[in-house]
């Protein structure tokens, strides 16, 4: 029997899930941030077909950007091996209701060949990243480091 839970935030969960605006979500430990996340760029590659080296997901802590990363790519490649459909995480189910199985192993498949070009990393790592391919000012060293 399963018993669903309604949350104080589910209204907001709802939101970070499905909205395609950008979003910054901030919550204590063991809240489940990294799972509406990963639920997040799911929704984004399977329901409405970003690639996935079009995502960007930013954590303040390499470990946390690491876990991110590497939970996408489990949850990618569940659904690209699966030959069920009811045996997926039915929240990953609820995304794309309406799509047909072969669909969303294509798109798990094809985001897991893209998923390492995709910017998942810290803050920090991004905005580096950013100023070394378009340094505002000429000024601006490109072998910098943040320490």
């Amino acid at each position: 029997m399963n018993v669903i839970v309604s949350l104080p935030d589910d209204s907001q969960r709802a939101r970070v899930r499905t909205s395609m605006a950008s979003l910054a979500v901030e919550a204590s430990a063991g809240t489940g941030k990294t799972y509406l996340l990963v639920v997040r760029a799911l929704w984004l590659i399977l329901a409405r077909r970003i690639p996935a080296d079009a995502l960007v997901a930013l954590a303040f802590g390499e470990q946390a950007a690491t876990e991110l990363k590497e939970r996408l790519r489990a949850k990618l490649e569940e659904i690209a091996r699966t030959t069920a459909r009811d045996a997926l995480d039915p929240e990953v189910v609820a995304l794309a209701p309406n799509e047909p199985l072969d669909a969303l192993r294509t798109r798990a498949s094809a985001a897991l060949e893209a998923l390492d070009r995709a910017h998942v990393s810290t803050i920090h790592a991004f905005a580096s990243t950013l100023l070394r391919l378009h340094p505002a000012d000429p000024v601006v060293d490109v072998t910098f480091r943040i320490t």
